[in-house]
Parts: structure tokens; sequence; C-alpha cells
């Protein structure tokens, strides 16, 4: 549990400390070629479990009652903190919406990897001897590093720390109480009627380890596949890292279709902490465009603090 959290916080702080050096800032690059390997070793390890296989489309039930409930629980909570603390800021919303195409295409290249990874698994292309487990854990290790090097780096990060406002911290703690909270309900809700299929069963810190994803699928599903494989299993851990990787897809995807509705039915912050993660970048331009310019700002602050938080309630609940 502590490793991820280490590696991350050293790392950030060390981004911090040499934000001035042009070699840092290009880590960031890195980032995206990891996620695509992390995807992929993913689905390789999914598509060598045969009863995730047989099973694909309950994962996706599953899933999608998740991504439903999340999405739920998000609303809900933005429409209170909006209507109890920020009405009157926004007299008049964004209407009409566009999608933001390049969001989606990463949403279909993240599935692309992890397709062709499934793909490779079901297909049986590496030896059965191949240590995939060990393999995953130490790119994922670089992966926290270079993460928590561009947070630190990142100049927004400075700017967000001198200009935030204690009111603005309601919205990420919205989105986390909101999602968290409907996520262990589904996750009961699952359990009590049998649906979810997983070797071992479904539990509510499993379903609040999904939940903590907050859209950042790619460090989610393979934080849950990598620390609850010792815990459970790796066919139980790979079917929870799958659950967790649709799930968080599919509220992206809810967003960049759906950011005007959410907005008209729950107010500007809706589409902000449904967002979770993304909403400071990937979704920002739907956020924006449904909700307002004026909210972007918000949007930023929210998705920073939220998508730092992610490795600490996902190792958090994990471990319970």
């Amino acid at each position: 549990m502590f490793i991820p959290i280490t590696i991350m916080l050293l790392a950030a702080v060390a981004g911090f400390l040499l934000r001035k050096v042009k070699a840092i800032s290009r880590l960031g690059g890195l980032v995206k070629y990891l996620v695509w390997f992390l995807l992929f070793v993913l689905g390789l390890s999914a598509g060598m479990n045969d009863n995730i296989v047989h099973g694909f489309a309950q994962v996706g039930l599953t899933a999608f009652i998740f991504a439903f409930a999340g999405t739920a629980g998000a609303m809900l909570a933005a429409w209170a903190v909006y209507r109890l603390f920020f009405k009157g800021r926004d007299a008049e919303r964004a209407g009409g919406g566009r999608m933001a195409g390049g969001g989606l295409k990463g949403s279909l290249v993240i599935v692309a990897f992890f397709a062709a990874g499934l793909t490779a698994g079901i297909m049986r292309v590496l030896p059965d001897g191949f240590p995939v487990g060990e393999v995953s854990r130490w790119a994922l290790y670089a992966l926290l590093l270079f993460v928590g090097l561009g947070v630190g780096s990142d100049s927004r990060f400075s700017e967000i720390v001198r200009t935030v406002r204690p009111k603005l911290l309601l919205v990420p703690l919205a989105t986390i109480i909101g999602t968290l909270s409907f996520s262990a309900l589904a996750a009961w809700l699952i359990g009590l009627a049998g649906l979810d299929g997983q070797p071992v069963g479904l539990t509510v810190p499993d379903g609040l380890a999904i939940g903590s994803g907050f859209t950042y699928y790619s460090l989610s599903s393979v934080l849950i596949t990598q620390l609850k494989a010792p815990l459970v299993g790796a066919a139980a851990a790979a079917w929870l890292g799958t659950v967790a990787l649709l799930t968080n897809v599919f509220k992206e995807i809810a967003v960049l279709v759906g950011a005007p509705l959410m907005a008209r039915i729950a107010g500007p912050l809706a589409p902000i902490c449904v967002g979770g993660a993304a909403s400071m970048d990937v979704l920002l331009p739907s956020i924006t465009s449904a909700s307002g310019r004026q909210w972007a700002f918000v949007a930023v602050l929210h998705g920073a603090i939220v998508d730092f938080s992610v490795p600490f309630f996902v190792s958090f609940f994990c471990s319970l």
C-alpha cells in the first residue's frame, strides 16, 4: 500500500524542486506510453483468465452499474454544493456544449491497447511462465514516478496553490463523497443480487476502490490489479482491474457526450464532479462549453486535487 504513495509523493516534491529543469517537464511525455503498456498488460492478464473472458458481458454490466452510480452520486453532491455555496456566481450557463474530439480519441486509444492485450492473452501469445505481474509492477512504479514529477513540476500547480480559496475545496470534496458513497451502495447491491460473477465475490471496499478511480482509469485499474493480487489472487485482481478500467472509461465518455445535460440537470459543477481527475485536461473543453468558461479554474483546481488523491484512496481501500 505505501510503496505507490511514497513514490508519488517523493516524485512530486522532486518535480517541484526541479521544476525549472526542462528535462523534468519532458518526462511527462513518457507517461502515456507507460499507460498504454500497462493497459496492454492488464488486458493480457484478463485475456489469460478464462473466467473473465467467458464472463466479459458480466464485467461490462458491473462496470456500467458502477459508472451510473458514481455519476449519479457526483451529480447529486455537485448540485448540493452549488446550491448551498455557489448559487449566484453563475447567472447564465453556456448551453449547447460540444464534444471534445481529442478526449474521445484518447479514450478510444486506451480501450484499443486494452483490447489488444486482451486478444493477445486469449491467443496465449506469451508462454505460461512469463512474469507478467513482475513486469507490470515495475512499470507501475515508473508510471507513478513520472506522474509525480509531472504534477510537481506543472506550472499550474504553483498557480493553484497561490490563488486557491477554501470554498473551492468543497468541489473536489463533493466529488469524493458523492462518488464513493454511491459506489459503496452499488457494490452492496451488486453483491446482494449476486450480479458480479467475480471469482471471490464483490465487497464494499472493492467497490470503493473502483469508485476511487475518479476517471483516472489508467492508474486506478493498474493499481487495483497490483495491490489486490496478493490478497485475492491474480484472477480476482484482474477482474477488479478490468471493471475499474471500464467504469472510469464509461464515466469519461459520459461527460464528453453528456456535459450539457448534466449542467442543465444539476448545475455547472456537475460535469466537473463527474469528470473527476480528467476535469483539468481531457474533459476541460467539454466542461467549459457546457458550464461556462468562468468555471475553468475551478475545473483545473478540482482535477489537480482529485488526480493526486487517486493513489491514496485506491491503495487504502485495496488494503481493507
